[in-house]
């Protein structure tokens, strides 16, 4: 999304079960109380971000956590084991969230039985910030490890192994890693249980949740009471893993709160009270129960698959499959917490991410179609006409008490992502259904509604236009207009009408702020001033810019070529810091910069005019892309922005390039 390199677009997820915020009860009455019509909050900054109950405070507690390295160390002597140090996280850290990371971590492998059992068996487990001494000693540095993490020590205090950049959560994952370095004679065999709940939990890891249901519920009051806690978890999360909650949204509710109001001294229990509060990893994407491939597992210090483990075609199922299952049951995804314009900015946040979602999926339809490669089921082409609508109506809903919030139209901060967005989504879908594209023509939705939603949206951003030409998240700055730039050239390519003086004050009010070097600066540039920029700083905005000049105005080759340039230069340095969620080196950059850059640097491969060049540079971004999926085939960047959004980015882009290499 956007945030080209500020505070910007760091959406964090928020999966909010149910509609918007049914099952996040402590978030729903946080947001409520943000949402206009509730007084001072109007159009806040202020970040409300609620603390989990006490029962959803001891998720991850059935470890037996030691306090002190030191202290663990010299007990692991006395055992005979090593050490497990879980570290969440650093000192000097720039992570925004570090609460709500080690919440995801606590209420999701270290509230796994395998996990714990192994823990608490084979390891002295110990749960401790790096600080000081130790900090220097095991080189857990800023940038050079990025929590969460862990770190794996034999009895002496010597390194065995550590893993970090941790942003895909599943049980196996951290087994795979553990039981190698346990002593073989305390590790514990496979659990015991019931076969009926073995074959529900293979099910589920085989990726058929769907029947879940069938198997368990049926015995219901025939299970005894210590397998009854972990029934319904599995229940409940099941309708999530199979993507039927947006069919039923009370059905995980309604396991969950059965759960913790009849076992509350279970870490089921606990794990399930995290979930519906919106403290848990599961509900927001992070934690997912289905086995990728055993190959994926091992070979890496982060959750970063393996190299060559899959191949585009599996990212582009993996991916899809994934967006479908988080889909809620009006269209939207709500899975990001991005806050930095204040808890109120959240539905326009979710309402760019659900055209985002669209977006992506709209073109991997196209592209499954047009290439007969891929074949998605006709629930995937209702996910993507609930999008459609999702867009159209957006600012059609009044803001209502619960359920149903899709747009806050007293928040300024966030606003113009949301119609910037939908804009290009509802553009693009007029594209393909009227250009007469016959990979298309089969797919849902009247186009009536989307030119008169796109019609809107536009008229909006026309109206949100500032007086010196440009426009603003949460602060007027040249990558928010280039965005809007941008979703203006795809509608007049739709054949939507807007004054042309709106184009040349945007278009001047971005030039503003380029300076000679070719570099944008961050804010926006006054009138008269020079642009404060190096290229280094604003590598990652450069060809978002010029790819919105490019599409308005004849611009010299050589300036989109050395934007790209500059882009794919200094890339390395976005990657390194891309699982941060703020601002973390010298240079400005952060995680959240990440595929927002991306897109824009799609966009202006999208413009090079030469045939060789064009395709050199997509080939380039298509295999940067293919190297850095998770070990479960989905995308991400920072912990805010979440799973969600770098999934349908990923997807988008690939698409995207794959039609650039297409045509040659």
């Amino acid at each position: 999304m956007s945030n080209a390199h500020g505070s910007g677009w760091r959406f964090l997820r928020h999966r909010a079960q149910g509609t918007v915020h049914r099952l996040a009860w402590a978030s729903s009455l946080a947001l409520a109380a943000a949402l206009p019509g509730q007084g001072e909050a109007r159009n806040s900054t202020a970040k409300i971000r609620p603390k989990p109950s006490a029962m959803a405070a001891r998720a991850g507690t059935a470890v037996e956590w030691r306090e002190d390295l030191s202290q663990a160390l010299t007990e692991a002597r006395e055992l005979g084991r090593p050490v497990f140090w879980y570290v969440p996280t650093v000192a000097g850290s720039p992570m925004d969230r570090k609460p709500e990371i080690d919440r995801y971590m606590m209420a999701g492998p270290f509230s796994a039985p395998d996990v714990i059992e192994l823990l608490n068996a084979a390891f002295v487990p110990v749960k401790q910030a790096a600080r000081g001494r130790v900090q220097k000693d095991y080189g857990l540095q800023p940038r050079a490890f990025i929590e969460p993490g862990f770190v794996v020590l034999d009895a002496a205090g010597d390194e065995q192994s550590r893993a970090h950049r941790i942003t895909t959560l599943h049980a196996e994952w951290f087994l795979a890693r553990l039981r190698p370095h346990a002593p073989a004679q305390l590790v514990p065999g496979p659990r015991e249980m019931p076969e009926a709940l073995r074959a529900a939990w293979q099910l589920v890891r085989d990726g058929g949740g769907t029947y879940v249901k069938d198997i368990l519920s049926q015995s219901d009051s025939d299970w005894p009471p210590e397998w009854m806690a972990e029934v319904l978890w599995l229940l409940g999360a099941a309708n999530y893993e199979s993507g039927r909650h947006w069919v039923d949204p009370s059905a995980a509710q309604a396991r969950w709160r059965e759960l913790v109001e009849g076992f509350p001294d279970s870490p089921w229990a606990w794990k399930a009270a995290a979930e519906m509060e919106g403290h848990g990893p599961f509900t927001r994407g992070f934690e997912v129960l289905r086995n990728p491939p055993p190959e994926a597992l091992v070979g890496t210090p982060s959750t970063r698959a393996p190299a060559q483990v899959y191949s585009e075609t599996d990212l582009r199922k993996r991916g899809t499959e994934f967006l479908f299952a988080m889909r809620h049951q009006d269209g939207s995804y709500t899975d990001s917490t991005y806050d930095f314009g204040g808890t109120d900015g959240l539905p326009n946040v979710h309402a760019a991410v659900t055209a985002i979602v669209g977006q992506a999926l709209l073109e991997e339809l196209w592209r499954s179609r047009r290439d007969g490669e891929v074949t998605y089921p006709d629930p995937h082409l209702d996910a993507l006409d609930a999008i459609r609508a999702h867009a159209c109506d957006l600012d059609l809903l009044d803001l209502g008490p619960e359920g149903g919030v899709r747009i806050n139209p007293a928040d300024t901060d966030e606003i113009v992502w949301a119609h910037a967005y939908r804009a290009q989504f509802l553009a693009r879908w007029l594209q393909l259904r009227e250009g007469g594209r016959p990979e298309i023509e089969a797919g849902p939705g009247p186009n009536e509604s989307a030119r008169a939603g796109l019609q809107r949206a536009v008229d909006a951003l026309v109206e949100q236009q500032l007086k010196a030409g440009g426009w603003s998240h949460e602060y007027a700055n040249p990558f928010a207009t280039a965005t809007v730039l941008l979703a203006l050239a795809d509608a007049r390519d739709a054949g939507i009408e807007f004054p042309t003086a709106v184009i040349d004050r945007g278009v001047a009010s971005l030039l503003r702020c380029r300076n000679k070097s070719g570099a944008y600066s961050y804010g926006q540039t006054r009138e008269g001033s020079t642009p404060r920029a190096s290229v280094i700083a604003a590598a990652g905005r450069m060809p978002l810019c010029e790819a919105a000049l490019t599409a308005w105005r004849p611009r010299p080759a050589e300036d989109l070529a050395e934007a790209l340039k500059a882009a794919f230069d200094h890339h390395p340095l976005l990657e390194a810091i891309r699982k941060y969620d703020d601002h973390a080196d010298r240079h400005g950059y952060g995680g959240f910069f990440f595929w927002y850059d991306v897109a824009g640097r799609v966009r202006a491969i999208e413009q090079v005019e030469d045939p060789a060049q064009r395709r050199a540079l997509a080939e380039r971004q298509r295999a940067a892309i293919l190297e850095i999926p998770e070990f479960d085939g989905c995308f991400v960047d920072s912990h805010e922005l979440g799973r969600v959004y770098g999934t349908a980015s990923a997807l988008w882009s690939l698409a995207r390039l794959a039609e650039v290499l297409a045509d040659g």
